[in-house]
């Protein structure tokens, strides 16, 4: 599924660069981040891989680790796409970034196929498993496939908004220091929010917490839409 994943986001990358430098289609763009956003599962291949290789403490540690690098995951590659948007101004170059983002997922597939091993098996997996998925987990399992892609639509956007966006409505925001910054603050979140979900996830369970984040996404996207609004309130919600 990773390898599937990999291969899928190459090809959503080459319709990206088709919609904006070949076509110069936004619908084109559009269904280039769709489909990068529908087999951009690799965080929740990754989590349930470590949470079957590791058990007790350290399946905690490994499985908050892949959270924290998802989060740290899109900063950086925020920071890194920032010379195509600055240079020139306008963002001419910026399609540009693709072929970088191609590249190192090449590098990543070829590291998964050699290095990534496959998780033993538990006791009792070997054992037949039921012909077909009850109708009930199967509804669920469909939801929490459609909502996790129209999520991570949603993080893509808030993710723009720190890098992209800031940097076109506020220039100050725009030099390589103060990105540094803003990544600095991304790091301090992204451990934060996992202190804190490991904290309260017994207590809330993970269903609330995931529509809590939910909501908090599209809030955040709502108030941050709003005309006339200053970098540091932008920031803020942010």
């Amino acid at each position: 599924p990773m390898q599937i994943c990999l291969l899928m986001g190459i090809i959503g990358y080459i319709i990206i660069y088709a919609a904006g430098i070949w076509v110069k289609s936004y619908y084109l763009f559009a269904v280039g981040v769709i489909w990068n956003n529908f087999f951009g599962n690799t965080p929740g291949i990754a989590l349930v891989y470590f949470g079957r290789i590791f058990h007790g403490p350290q399946r905690n540690l490994y499985v908050g680790l892949v959270m924290a690098m998802l989060m740290l995951g899109g900063a950086v590659g925020g920071l890194v796409a920032m010379p195509f948007v600055l240079d020139p101004e306008n963002g001419e170059n910026f399609f540009g970034s693709v072929w970088l983002a191609v590249a190192l997922t090449i590098i990543i597939f070829f590291m998964v196929t050699i290095f990534v091993v496959e998780a033993e098996q538990e006791d009792g997996e070997d054992k037949p498993h039921p012909s077909t998925t009850p109708k009930m987990a199967a509804y669920i399992l469909w939801m929490t496939i459609i909502a996790s892609s129209l999520d991570t639509a949603g993080d893509e956007g808030l993710r723009m908004a720190r890098s992209t966006i800031l940097s076109a409505l506020f220039p100050e925001w725009s030099t390589i220091a103060r990105q540094n910054y803003l990544l600095i603050g991304t790091i301090v979140v992204a451990f934060s929010s996992g202190a804190m979900l490991s904290a309260i996830k017994h207590i809330f369970g993970l269903p609330k917490l995931a529509v809590l984040g939910c909501a908090a996404t599209m809030i955040t996207q709502v108030v941050l839409s709003i005309d006339g609004i200053s970098s540091a309130p932008f920031i803020a919600i942010w």
